[in-house]
């Protein structure tokens, strides 16, 4: 057992030591019910199909250097693949990419990060005040994504009943220098209401607590290990943004208009070019690729009140326009252009034979445009239609919830053309077997096409520093998923426990050809038959401790992905432990959160394996009584100032996450 084994299961003893002394003095509490707005059902996260975690605005870090998957990497089967400090895309159950949704208000969030892991996505979190993460049935309302999950962010500028405020923040960090600044405000005028909100971050390199590169990368180069503290080049980042919408609400009606603008530059570490024969060989991480790029978005947002079977109409347009250049020694390698128009009406019903639910359809066009030397992705197109339909019954204490999706797939290079019909499905149940437990199972049928760069790749990846080759003749990849789960909650306890797998069909995934081209490592997309199975738990505890209430989890994820052949996976996360505690006074709350991550030594022969880590990560909020509506936050990531290296990310055996790093922010809310 490893040394973060032995951590975790001392944690886990002390945690149910303390929870089972002090439950006899807190069986009246009770854990708050949270509605899952993503799912068409408007019901608990406790009383939906497949596991849903919903994440409030309090627990969303807004902080320089947040990413997606940062924020819903303490959720059971959920890591993040990150790529320097300013993307980390979210993997659930083992997978990313294009096989889970990140998504604004249901629809795309307008970037390119499902072209290569090297690509951020690009949301302003100041704005974003809850995230959600959906599975099962429900999560085809957005996409074939019932074997996967959806991870569903929300705005507040979209919220048409926002109450009237105005709010203004500012803090920093230690890690890499990073300031940041940000103001709101929300005003409403009889039948109107107009928000506005911008935000300015910046940071310097980070300052990691080790050598960059991995034992396992040393060792392999014949390198010297010497372990100390250092900055890390190319990894300075800056970002600002501006949002506004407007909001109408007639009797039976309500219309949103937002537009928003992001600009952002970021680096990517661990890059190092190949010099020719005769120069000396640059050293890993000196040099590397910069990014540049900016985002505008108008969204349109339609509900209306029906009187008829369907209770009500939502009608949702969006258009983005998202430009990016990668810039290696000063001059452009590669420009990236998408051009986005989604459009998506929903009809919701409560009653129609008992079922409640949604019916919709959405269309998509979307075009990519790229130039440059290095440009390894050919410009394509993509168009989409789909038709879904989302319902749920309830029959005693029988639950009942289907979803069907039905997607037509166009993808063009101007060389090749590829068309797929897709048809998705899943079906759950659940059984309520008394007033404080639910059983239950799902089983969904999923077909993917292939993503752009999956079929089109051709060429050196600059930031992942090597050479992809996508195969344009591949087909549809295939899944039967299934999952059983068990849910407890009495009075102050909670416990959640789930088994999945999903077994897959012409699994697409990338593998190391064993050749080079121009000195660089060749990798491929192929397509073999897998399988990814796993489990989850979570226990949580509430309870009061003197004139403070407080809440403990304790979860656990194991997930195993391999080939038919045996062979393992590529960047499947280890064995997760997660422990986390909060203390709430009246004026001040304090928070604990511990991570155990194992070794993962089930990697393929093109993969290094990865150390384990313990991440610990504190806070406290202080509202002083003095100031109303002041929220003063403190914080310390990585306390232990630990060499933390995901293994979902393709840089880990290039650079480690950051150090030990202190950061405040305070925001006043008027």
């Amino acid at each position: 057992m490893s040394k973060h084994s032995y951590l975790a299961l001392a944690s886990a003893s002390f945690f149910a030591l303390a929870t089972s002394a002090s439950f006899a003095q807190t069986a009246d509490e009770t854990i708050d019910e949270v509605v899952v707005l993503s799912s068409p059902f408007k019901k608990s996260s406790d009383e939906i199909i497949s596991q849903t975690h919903v994440i409030t605005s309090n627990k969303i870090d807004k902080n320089a250097g947040t990413t997606l998957g940062d924020i819903i990497k303490t959720i059971p089967g959920v890591s993040v693949a990150s790529h320097g400090p300013e993307v980390g895309r979210p993997v659930i159950r083992g997978l990313s990419g294009r096989r889970t949704g990140s998504l604004v208000n249901g629809m795309t969030a307008g970037d390119i990060s499902d072209t290569a892991n090297d690509h951020a996505n690009i949301i302003n979190y100041f704005d974003i005040n809850r995230v959600e993460v959906l599975k099962g049935p429900s999560a085809l309302r957005y996409g074939p994504y019932a074997t996967t999950g959806v991870v569903n962010s929300f705005n507040r500028l979209l919220d048409a009943d926002a109450a009237n405020s105005y709010e203004i923040s500012a803090g920093g960090s230690t890690v890499a220098d990073g300031s940041t600044g940000a103001i709101y405000g929300v005003r409403s005028f009889n039948n109107m209401s107009v928000a506005i909100s911008g935000f300015d971050q910046a940071s310097e390199e980070i300052k990691i607590p080790t050598h960059a590169e991995s034992y396992y990368e040393l060792t392999e180069e014949g390198e010297e290990i010497v372990d100390v503290s250092q900055d890390v080049a190319n990894t300075a980042s800056k970002s600002d943004g501006f949002s506004t919408s407007v909001s109408f609400k007639g009797a039976k009606s309500n219309l949103t208009l937002f537009a928003n603008t992001i600009a952002k530059s970021y680096g990517v570490p661990g890059h190092a070019h190949e010099e020719e024969e005769g120069e000396e060989e640059e050293e890993h991480g000196e040099e590397g690729v910069r990014i540049e790029l900016d985002k505008e978005t108008f969204r349109g947002v339609l509900e209306y009140q029906l009187a008829s079977a369907f209770d009500t109409m939502e009608a949702s347009l969006h258009v983005t326009n998202f430009n990016q250049a990668e810039f290696e020694d000063g001059a452009v390698g590669t420009r990236f252009g998408r051009d986005i128009q989604e459009a998506k009406v929903e009809l919701l019903n409560s009653d129609i034979a008992g079922w409640s639910g949604v019916f919709g359809i959405s269309i998509v066009d979307n075009e990519l445009q790229t130039s440059g030397a290095e440009a390894f992705l050919p410009t394509s197109e993509h168009e989409e239609f789909s038709v879904h339909i989302v319902q749920s019954l309830e029959v005693g204490e029988w639950s009942t919830e289907i979803g069907v999706r039905y997607d037509k797939v166009d993808l063009d290079n101007n060389s090749v053309s590829r068309s797929f019909d897709l048809g998705n499905a899943s079906i759950g149940l659940g059984y309520r077997l008394n007033e404080h437990s639910y059983l239950g199972s799902s089983i969904s049928m999923s077909e993917r096409a292939p993503s752009i760069s999956e079929l089109y790749s051709n060429g050196y990846h600059a930031a992942a520093s090597r050479h992809e080759r996508g195969n344009a003749m591949m087909s549809s990849e295939e899944a039967i998923a299934s999952e059983i789960y068990y849910r407890y909650e009495k009075g102050s306890q909670a416990f959640q426990f789930a088994a999945f797998n999903n077994d897959f069909d012409d699994f697409i995934y990338l593998k190391g050809a064993g050749i080079q081209i121009e000195n660089n490592d060749v990798y491929d997309y192929l397509q073999a038959d897998a399988e990814i199975y796993g489990f989850e738990a979570s226990f949580v505890q509430t309870g009061t401790w003197r004139s403070a209430d407080w809440s403990a989890e304790l979860s656990y994820s194991n997930i195993t992905g391999e080939l038919d052949s045996g062979e393992d996976l590529r960047s499947i996360p280890p064995e997760k432990i997660g422990i986390f505690g909060q203390l709430n006074f009246e004026d001040v709350s304090v928070g604990l959160d511990v991570i155990v991550a194992d070794d993962q030594t089930d990697v393929p022969t093109d993969q290094h394996q990865t150390d384990g880590f313990t991440e610990v990560n504190a806070s406290v909020s202080w509202m002083p009584a003095f100031s109303n509506g002041t929220v003063i936050k403190f914080g310390i990531d990585n306390l232990l100032n630990e060499e933390i290296r995901h293994h979902a990310s393709e840089l880990k055996d290039k650079v480690p996450e950051a150090g030990r790093n202190f950061k405040i922010l305070a925001t006043k809310t008027f």
